[in-house]
């Protein structure tokens, strides 16, 4: 398919001068409704990027762009003062106070069976909830392993079927996001008990039809009147139908929606365990019963200074800090805005082929457009410094903080050693239609990249192209981090390249098997187009031999998704399989066996292609 229409490449021409510190105000009303309201900000925040300027030699599109940053900062602290209209909605979690849960609190009483079931009624999504529902972490949810026999054939359980009540204090409008999951039921909605509110929301996705539903949630709007307060109350109500599974039980919660003020704020306090100093917990009202917020535990509890005393990038391009000076590294994402800057409103073109050609060609563009302001600017070709300073001006447009520079002074050198000429020949159309294929076959359906995507691209791009031209897209993308690639997918700079002569399918997973020797060494759970996705055996170990050890596959990257542990074996495409493997990680590498170890059980998603 082609790509999206050539998009307005019109940039804003630079007032002159850039800023003279005068500021006037100004109101205006907007629709109070999330989308609008975040297209605003998003227009708003678009002009605090340096590609919405006029380009000039003396680059002052970044000056430009510096000036509307601090407006848009200051916008973010003060949008609702001294507006005296309608209270703006307000987002909450399912812990809120004002929200009831029944037969059992899936915060403060997790554990709790009540009669008539055999499991807790509601529970707090988990990894595996989030592998096989697709519900998210936060999620209250409830489905068919929990159903109540109790409620069989047509009795209620004792204790009731599982339900959560919204109590508001004032009329107001609430949207429910309710969850969607495989075999859901109905939710059954009423107002104040009241007969003739009543109406039933399915709750089902159907991950059997064709295409599959993808929606995780329905958002429900629930418009409440009349003076006083009131309460809305939600009651998963189970079902019988010809769809597999025939018995259908399910469903859950996201979040809530509410306008005008409807309740009162909700009280949470925070306090470390004193029994405990890795539990941080939290209750709801000044004499409530704590609860368990945040186990800390699970993300490595130890008593360290807040700041790190030194840092350093490993192998994959990952921020590494160390808190001992230097003595050992661990990996922080949090601490790199690589993985963490603010994103640009994300694109709304139809998901799949057409979102993904956008997404790529944004990529692309945004790149040609780093070449061109590179090749174009003379001056920083004199030093490996002014490289780095050029480099990392443009690189701060998408995404925030310093941490760019220390990843460009092996590109800076090369851009050096290369000369101002080599590399403007070196970027050629074919480079670019290159680039755009490799993009947009590691580019979701959603046109949103995650870590892996990002991993791919830059393996992707040192195994197809050569030379300076190479260097400085891997390198650049490289800087980008996750964070960076989405907001140049976003930034509306279109290559406006065809996506028709990709070749984007790899059949390189179905090469593989469960090693033979031992079928208790893991299992494969699916094949995708460039992806394995195992489970390892009760042995903690998961093993995958090629069915032919001299037709192999290069290993991308990995992604844990459950469990504690990775890859960590592997033995060389042409060799025929004999242990012990090659004792490090496969990833890098065309191999004939891939071996991943886990300390709990877990599942792993293994990202392959043609070996170069």
């Amino acid at each position: 398919m082609k790509s999206s229409r050539k998009q307005d490449r019109t940039r804003y021409p630079l007032p002159d001068p850039i800023d003279d510190a005068s500021r006037i105000c100004v109101k205006l009303f907007i629709p109070n409704i999330p989308g609008h309201r975040e297209a605003f900000l998003g227009a708003i925040y678009n002009l605090t990027r340096w590609y919405a300027w006029q380009l000039d030699p003396e680059k002052q599109a970044i000056e430009a762009a510096t000036v509307w940053k601090t407006i848009f900062y200051e916008l973010l602290d003060s949008m609702w003062e001294n507006c005296d209209e309608e209270i703006p909605c307000l987002t909450f979690t399912p812990d809120a106070p004002f929200i009831e849960w029944f037969p059992n609190n899936p915060w403060t009483e997790p554990d709790l069976i009540t009669d008539g079931y055999n499991s807790p009624a509601w529970y707090q999504a988990t990894e595996a909830s989030n592998l096989l529902l697709g519900t998210q972490t936060g999620d209250i949810v409830t489905d068919l392993t929990r159903f109540p026999p109790g409620s069989l054939p047509t009795i209620i359980p004792a204790s009731g079927l599982p339900r959560f009540r919204i109590n508001l204090i004032a009329p107001g409008r609430v949207t429910i996001h309710l969850l969607n999951i495989f075999a859901g039921s109905l939710a059954q909605i009423t107002i104040d008990d009241d007969i003739s509110t009543l109406r039933f929301i399915d709750m089902d996705r159907d991950q059997l039809a064709a295409p599959f539903e993808t929606a995780t949630t329905t958002p429900v709007e629930v418009e409440v009147t009349g003076a006083g307060s009131h309460y809305i109350d939600v009651i998963v109500v189970s079902q019988i139908n010809d769809a597999i599974p025939f018995l259908h039980h399910g469903g859950g919660l996201r979040k809530i929606e509410i306008c005008s003020g409807a309740v009162d704020m909700p009280y949470f306090e925070l306090r470390q365990s004193p029994t405990d100093p890795c539990l941080l917990e939290q209750r709801q009202t000044s004499t409530g019963e704590w609860y368990t917020a945040f186990d800390y535990s699970l993300a490595a509890c130890i008593t360290r200074p807040e700041t790190p005393d030194a840092s350093r990038y490993n192998d994959d391009g990952i921020l590494e800090v160390s808190y001992d000076d230097g003595a050992t590294f661990e990996e922080s994402r949090d601490l790199d805005p690589r993985f963490n800057s603010p994103l640009l409103p994300p694109l709304t073109s139809t998901v799949g082929e057409t979102r993904r050609c956008e997404a790529a060609n944004n990529v692309v563009g945004f790149m040609q457009d780093m070449a061109n302001n590179t090749a174009a600017n003379v001056s920083a070709f004199s030093t490996i410094t002014g490289l780095i300073g050029a480099l990392a001006g443009i690189i701060v447009a998408i995404i925030s903080g310093g941490a760019a520079i220390p990843l460009l002074i092996g590109l800076a050198g090369a851009l050096f050693a290369a000369g101002q000429a080599a590399f403007s020949a070196a970027m050629t159309a074919g480079v670019y239609e290159t680039l755009l294929c490799i993009v947009y076959c590691e580019t979701p359906d959603n046109g949103t990249y995650t870590e892996a995507n990002w991993q791919a691209i830059k393996t992707q791009i040192l195994i197809q192209l050569t030379g300076i031209a190479a260097t400085f897209l891997h390198d650049n993308i490289n800087a980008f981090g996750p964070a960076g690639l989405n907001n140049a997918a976003r930034a509306g700079v279109d290559a406006g390249l065809p996506c028709d002569d990709c070749p984007c399918d790899n059949l390189c997973a179905e090469k593989y098997q469960i090693y033979q020797l031992d079928p208790a060494y893991g299992e494969i759970l699916e094949y995708g187009d460039n992806y394995i996705i195992a489970a390892c055996g009760a042995s903690g170990y998961l093993t995958l031999e090629a069915i032919d050890f001299n037709d192999c596959c290069f290993v991308n990257s990995a992604e844990l998704l459950t469990g504690t542990g990775g890859l960590t074996a592997w033995e060389g495409c042409g060799t025929e399989p004999s242990p012990p493997w090659e004792g490090s990680t496969p990833v890098g590498h065309c191999v004939s066996i891939i071996e991943a170890q886990f300390s709990v059980n877990g599942t792993i998603k293994i990202f392959l292609d043609d070996c170069p």
